[in-house]
């Protein structure tokens, strides 16, 4: 993490805990039931691991519960399995259209190279794909990247053939040779280029428009505001370590 991202995403966090906080302060705790906030092992919600990590939610009700991709927290979600979520922007808009109960409370990250377009060590570049097959996750994400990334080099979805993929076949698809290329992020993402795979397109190529955001159901916010004003303060904290730290490299590793 530069120096820059870093000083931006603790300013934005503190600023972000100060609004909050005014905002709980009206709000009368009804009951002390743990918060369940699903996550995934993305860069946008590392912090969440870290505090979690480095035992700042031991003594609080608060849980994190791990999903493979922001998709299953959405499904989780909606099954009143989880109170709160990692979402990107777009998969909390998408959700806020038919669930009114979920606010989004914090902006966690801004996407700058982390989702990509990989394919073939052979594929010079995004134009390489016509009449190729690449494998998307189904999620309103998968489908605003491929497009972006599609229209930034004059082409269509009818340029290529769309084969959907669950996050967690993403990485299998492309060595099988099921698909040509890939829209993935992640641990596939990192496994992949590994394995020699050509990076066609990134997010970096789009700045700001891939957003990581944090939200909460309205139950959550009337039922337990002391324990989300708590996920800001421990959030605020594990900003404040020594990112150069050994103990807090080893425990980010997984995200990079």
């Amino acid at each position: 993490m530069s120096e820059i991202t870093y000083n931006l995403k603790y300013a934005m966090l503190s600023l972000l805990a100060v609004i909050v906080a005014i905002t709980l302060t009206n709000c009368t705790p009804k009951t002390n039931i743990p918060l369940r906030i699903g996550s995934n092992l993305w860069t946008g919600y590392e912090t969440l691991y870290l505090a979690r990590d480095l035992g700042y939610y031991n003594d609080q009700p608060i849980r994190l519960v791990d999903y493979p991709s922001g998709t299953e927290e959405v499904r989780a979600y909606r099954n009143k399995e989880i109170e709160g979520a990692g979402l990107s922007i777009d998969q909390a808009l998408v959700l806020g259209a038919t669930q009114e109960n979920i606010r989004i409370i914090a902006i966690m990250d801004v996407s700058n190279g982390g989702d990509v377009i990989l394919g073939k060590p052979e594929f010079a570049d995004m134009k390489a794909l016509k009449g190729k097959r690449v494998g998307v996750e189904s999620s309103a994400l998968g489908a605003f990247f491929i497009a972006r990334a599609l229209e930034k080099n004059d082409m269509t979805a009818k340029d290529i053939q769309i084969v959907s993929l669950e996050l967690t076949e993403h990485e299998r698809a492309y060595k099988e040779g099921k698909v040509d290329a890939v829209v993935t992020f992640g641990p596939a993402r990192s496994k992949l280029l590994a394995a020699g795979a050509k990076l066609l397109f990134d997010s970096s190529q789009i700045p700001g428009e891939i957003v990581d955001t944090l939200a909460v159901s309205t139950e959550a916010i009337a039922n337990s505001p002391e324990t989300i004003q708590r996920v800001f303060e421990k959030l605020s904290e594990a900003f404040k370590e020594d990112m150069n730290h050994a103990d807090i490299e080893k425990s980010l590793r997984s995200f990079r």
